[in-house]
C-alpha cells in the first residue's frame, strides 16, 4: 500500500487523461444520446466564466485587447449554451484528439521501458495501438454517430481507461526499480 502512495503522489497528473476515458466512457454508456450535448454545454459555460473572469480582471483595465477578447470568449459561450447542437459534435472531435495523443504518448513510452520490461511490453503496446485506434475513430466518426456508436466508444473508453491506469503503475513500478536498483517495494 506504501507503493500505491508513492505512486498517486508521483504520477497523480499522469493519471487525469485515462481517469476522464473512465468516467467519460461510464457517461457514454449510461446516457448515449445527450452525454455529448452536455458536454458541449459545460464547455459553454466554461468559456462564459472565463471570458468574465478576464474581464473583471485587472489585466483586462490595461488592455483593450485582452477585454475584447474577454468579452468575444464569454460570448461564444453564451452560442454553444444556446445552441449546442451544432458543436456538439467538435467536442467529439476534442475528446478524439485528446484520446489520440495520449495513446502516442503511451506508444513511445512502451517503447522506451521495452528494455526494463521484456515480458509485458506487448501487451502494453497492445493497449496503446488500441487507444491510439480509438483516437483516430473519434476523430473520423461523423458527426451524427448513432447511440450503438456511443455505448461502444463508452465501454472501450472504460477499458482503455483502466487499462492504461494499470499501465501507468506498472510502468512506474518499472521505473522505480530500476532507479533504487534492487529496492523491494511493499504492495
Amino acid at each position: 500500500m506504501n507503493y500505491f502512495k508513492h505512486f498517486i503522489k508521483d504520477c497523480g497528473r499522469g493519471m487525469i487523461v485515462p481517469a476522464l476515458m473512465v468516467i467519460l466512457g461510464i457517461i457514454f454508456i449510461l446516457n448515449p444520446g445527450d452525454v455529448v450535448i452536455v458536454l458541449t454545454k459545460i464547455i459553454g459555460w466554461l468559456f462564459i466564466l472565463c471570458g468574465i473572469g478576464i474581464a473583471l480582471s485587472l489585466i483586462a483595465a490595461f488592455s483593450p485587447y485582452i477585454m475584447f477578447s474577454a468579452i468575444l470568449l464569454a460570448v461564444f459561450g453564451i452560442i454553444v449554451v444556446a445552441n449546442p447542437g451544432w458543436i456538439s459534435g467538435f467536442v467529439i472531435k476534442v475528446i478524439g484528439f485528446l484520446v489520440l495523443v495520449e495513446g502516442v504518448v503511451k506508444v513511445i513510452e512502451t517503447i522506451r521501458i521495452k528494455e526494463l520490461d521484456e515480458r509485458f511490453w506487448k501487451s502494453y503496446m497492445v493497449n496503446d495501438i488500441v487507444t491510439v485506434i480509438l483516437g483516430a475513430v473519434l476523430l473520423l466518426v461523423p458527426f451524427g454517430a448513432a447511440k450503438a456508436v456511443a455505448i461502444i466508444i463508452g465501454i472501450i473508453l472504460a477499458l482503455l481507461g483502466v487499462t492504461n491506469i494499470i499501465t501507468e503503475y506498472k510502468i512506474y513500478k518499472l521505473r522505480k526499480i530500476a532507479q533504487d536498483g534492487d529496492v523491494v517495494w511493499e504492495e
